[in-house]
């Protein structure tokens, strides 16, 4: 069953309220934050059999193939946000981006070139809450959470002229929560060095047979919905640098 518009708006309302609710009294304590993020899919399995069909419809000795496209593996990106902290609690709000990138390029069997490039992305709005179980003067840590909301996308762009963009192929509004263990260095009022692990499991998934077909230039996909469904769940490391705002 799909969650109702007012369901969506009534998660949105709830994840920044538990968010901004830390910072309330942090109000002269507040941090910029940037962040740097290194995150793995759990289950790849839909994008194998899309990557894996690409592929095997440009064998080598008959295609010249420089570069095949991969399955995604590590994702990178930034993370940019508002920090605060107190003894027991420290909470922010993040804009994160983290991408993974893969390309096919060669010469097919009539001598001409091809190139195809997949980038596959999110981009969220996060709202975080640690509860600082560890604290002294210059180090805190513990568990926390975050509920997600934002964008989740696969581009494809076909040639590599200088007027081809990227086109959609699949592109899905995603909620998630996420559960992270935060480790933070440095006094709380002042300048902070964070790591933070964590694990994000999506509210829904994503089907990928728009990809498949345009991808590989056919109009019904040989795969069952189930096979080409993903889900967008992953884990990752993300280090954080903090600074005042107010001084």
């Amino acid at each position: 069953m799909k969650p109702t518009n007012k369901k969506i708006a009534a998660l949105i309302v709830f994840s920044f309220i538990l968010g901004s609710f830390p910072l309330v009294g942090f109000a002269q304590d507040t941090k910029f934050s940037v962040g740097y993020m290194v995150e793995q899919y759990d289950d790849v399995s839909a994008f194998d059999l899309i990557m894996n069909d690409f592929n095997a419809n440009h064998p080598e000795p008959a295609f010249t193939v420089d570069e095949s496209l991969n399955s995604p593996g590590i994702s990178r990106g930034l993370s940019l946000g508002v920090k605060g902290n107190n003894k027991w609690f420290s909470g922010g709000l993040y804009m994160q981006f983290p991408r993974f990138m893969t390309r096919a390029t060669g010469i097919d069997s009539v001598g001409e070139d091809y190139y195809k490039k997949i980038k596959i992305s999110h981009f969220e709005f996060a709202s975080v809450c640690d509860l600082n179980l560890i604290h002294f003067k210059g180090f805190r840590a513990g568990p926390g959470f975050a509920f997600n909301l934002g964008q989740y996308w696969v581009k494809l762009r076909k040639d590599d002229g200088v007027y081809t963009g990227y086109g959609n192929v699949a592109d899905k509004f995603m909620l998630s929560a996420t559960a992270r263990f935060a480790m933070s260095f440095g006094k709380s009022g002042g300048f902070n060095f964070d790591i933070v692990p964590y694990y994000t499991i999506p509210f829904w998934t994503v089907n990928l047979t728009d990809t498949y077909n345009e991808l590989n230039g056919v109009t019904t996909c040989p795969y069952s919905k189930e096979q080409m469904t993903f889900r967008p769940e992953f884990m990752g490391v993300a280090n954080y640098l903090s600074f005042k705002t107010n001084e």
